[in-house]
């Protein structure tokens, strides 16, 4: 993408100070336009190709009942019967002595199932409103930068090009226009992108909220508090303490990968402001030019110049930005294998070992 604009760039500083000589070669400067044009198509394409695979994926997930509409039903079917199994339960523990040492530690046991139900109500709940933010933010991506290649590509790349196939400088104006609009979009998109994800996940809690109810466990503490009145029957309280562990350790990881979403919402927005700064630059001098200067020939080529040089910035740090997350993602992907949930998880985990 960056080779681009060099060209358009190189183009038009080329004839800026013979703009006559420029406009009897007009297929090179038409030549560096086209590659703009070219470049936000194929931009747009692969977002667009992304998008529909997206949905395909959406599709398939649905197929099996892996949307999240059908995943909330089944948390919630399994919680009605978690319930109900409790509730049996007491009743069967009424039956027992109260007072008795043994109708004490079930009731004490109660407490621990209970804390537990919870607390995977509550993860359950982390992850399905993390997942609906990040699907809302997904598709507000994808809208968005086709709204960004569609803006540059044609009111903007198209306009200049016709402006000068025509000899009409204005219409040049009117491309700027065009490029303006695709910065501006791009420059705002954080805040429509995470605005839109905060909304959804607000929308995805109240609905978990109506349909799970509250939780009364909120924190291990409290599991681990009610596992210590367990003393009484040692495999059964070490069984406990290590679902305790796993739930801490998982807990912890989700709390890790919230800040690390926090971090990475603040990068996106000084990303997209690197990006689209230079982008809303570009189009304000290319309209600049084609409006004020539209008699002036010497000062249209060289506002187009100086346009086209500071959006080589915004193509520049879109590159390196794409090739530093993606590296990134690798090396956090091939950390996870090794120390991660993944590992945590894993049959061979010492700690599962003990709960078979």
């Amino acid at each position: 993408m960056p080779a681009t604009f060099i060209t358009l760039m190189s183009q038009f500083w080329k004839y800026q100070k013979k703009p006559g000589e420029g406009l009897n070669k007009r297929g090179r400067l038409e030549a560096g336009v086209i590659t703009v044009l070219v470049a936000y198509c194929l931009l747009g394409s692969m977002y667009a190709a992304e998008g529909a695979s997206d949905l395909i994926c959406d599709y398939q997930g649905k197929r099996k009942h892996f949307d999240a509409k059908s995943m909330r039903e089944r948390v919630v079917a399994l919680k009605n019967e978690i319930d109900k199994l409790i509730a049996e339960r007491r009743a069967a523990v009424a039956q027992i002595s109260a007072g008795s040492g043994e109708g004490q530690y079930l009731n004490a046991e109660e407490e621990v199932l209970k804390d537990l139900r919870d607390l995977a109500i509550l993860e359950f709940s982390k992850l399905y409103i993390d997942s609906r933010k990040k699907h809302s933010a997904r598709d507000i991506t994808t809208i968005g930068t086709l709204a960004v290649c569609a803006t540059g590509a044609f009111p903007g790349a198209l306009g200049v090009l016709n402006g000068i196939r025509h000899t009409n400088i204005k219409e040049i104006g009117g491309g700027g226009i065009g490029f303006l609009v695709s910065g501006a979009t791009l420059t705002a998109a954080p805040v429509l992108i995470h605005g839109g994800a905060a909304l959804t996940g607000k929308v995805a809690a109240s609905r978990l909220s109506k349909e799970l109810g509250e939780v009364q466990c909120k924190t291990t503490e409290k599991l681990v508090g009610d596992i210590a009145k367990l003393s009484g029957n040692g495999g059964r309280s070490e069984q406990y303490q290590v679902m305790a562990k796993l739930i801490g350790d998982r807990a912890a990881f989700l709390e890790g990968d919230k800040k690390e979403q926090k971090r990475e919402m603040i990068e996106s927005f000084i990303s997209y402001a690197a990006r689209g700064g230079p982008q809303i630059a570009f189009g304000t001098c290319v309209a600049r030019a084609g409006y004020r200067y539209n008699n002036n020939a010497f000062k249209v080529f060289k506002g187009v110049a100086q346009g086209a040089t500071a959006n080589e910035v915004s193509w520049g740090i879109w590159m390196l930005d794409v090739v530093q997350k993606q590296t990134r993602n690798e090396l956090k992907y091939r950390k996870e294998d090794k120390v991660g949930v993944t590992a945590a998880f894993s049959p061979e985990n010492p700690d599962l070992k003990k709960l078979q």
